[in-house]
């Protein structure tokens, strides 16, 4: 009698069950001849081998490891017998089985590793970082966020339009100096500087530049490419990048430097 097939019943599909016996942990052979099992109640290996194929040397072997796995029960008979335990049954089984492992993996890898994580999780963190920022308003955003996050030094270098538009920050650049933030802007601002939002910065005149950096801290740098501007200090189509990568953004501070000390 082939598996699935007596009583009436209607024969399973049994490649569909095969395949999902596997993701259970069975092999070929424990499949077949797990389902050939279900399929008689109860039988003899020899009528087992004669069912599924499988030598029957081996099918002793298969039916030990079910055994093992919770599928199936020896009966004490002579020869001996053997019966599949409920589907159901062994399910449950093999969720315990399974959660009880997780909790000890789980144990031993929160407890012990976790804290090795954390103590080293500055080496696998990502260090570079690079944005792109598009429209006027976005690099206005970024421009504010560097200012408020800088804890030491800021340095900006910018057009005569970008200068304007730090009267926008005007209030996060006056909060940065109260905290002891150092604040220098190279720009085309002339002779009399007339920039309230320059206060207490140090300035340095150049006659055009040809764009604007900003960088905080020796560690972020933003740079706005150069576009044919107009009046507005919010909206346009500025394009700035940002970049998070401390030594780029300590190298365009020392060029900034050696900009600033020129005579």
């Amino acid at each position: 009698m082939a598996p699935g097939v007596g009583n009436g019943d209607v024969k399973p599909n049994q490649e569909i069950i095969e395949s999902t016996l596997s993701e259970l942990g069975l092999n070929r052979y424990e499949a077949r001849v797990y389902l050939s099992l279900i399929s008689e109640g109860v039988t003899t290996a020899k009528t087992i081998s004669s069912i599924t194929s499988i030598p029957y040397g081996k099918v002793y072997e298969v039916i030990d490891s079910l055994a093992r796995k919770g599928f199936v029960q020896v009966l004490p008979t002579k020869p001996a017998k053997y019966t599949t335990i409920s589907p159901k049954e062994s399910l449950e089984r093999i969720k315990k089985t399974t959660q009880d492992k997780l909790s000890k993996v789980e144990s031993l890898l929160i407890e012990q590793l976790e804290p090795l994580f954390n103590k080293h999780k500055k080496f696998v963190e990502p260090q570079n970082s690079f944005w792109i920022l598009n429209g006027r308003s976005a690099v206005n955003q970024k421009t504010q966020e560097l200012v408020e996050s800088a804890q030491k030094k800021i340095c900006i270098l910018t057009t005569a339009a970008g200068l304007e538009r730090l009267q926008l920050i005007a209030s996060h650049l006056k909060a940065a100096k109260g905290r002891g933030v150092k604040v220098s802007v190279i720009a085309p601002i002339g002779t009399d500087i007339n920039h309230p939002h320059l206060n207490n910065c140090t300035c340095k005149h150049v006659e055009k530049a040809h764009g604007t950096i900003i960088v905080a801290d020796d560690k972020t740098a933003l740079f706005v490419e150069p576009v044919p501007d107009d009046t507005s200090l919010h909206y346009g189509r500025d394009l700035g990048v940002w970049i998070a990568n401390k030594n780029f953004a300590k190298c365009l501070e020392q060029l900034y430097q050696l900009g600033m000390h020129q005579g």
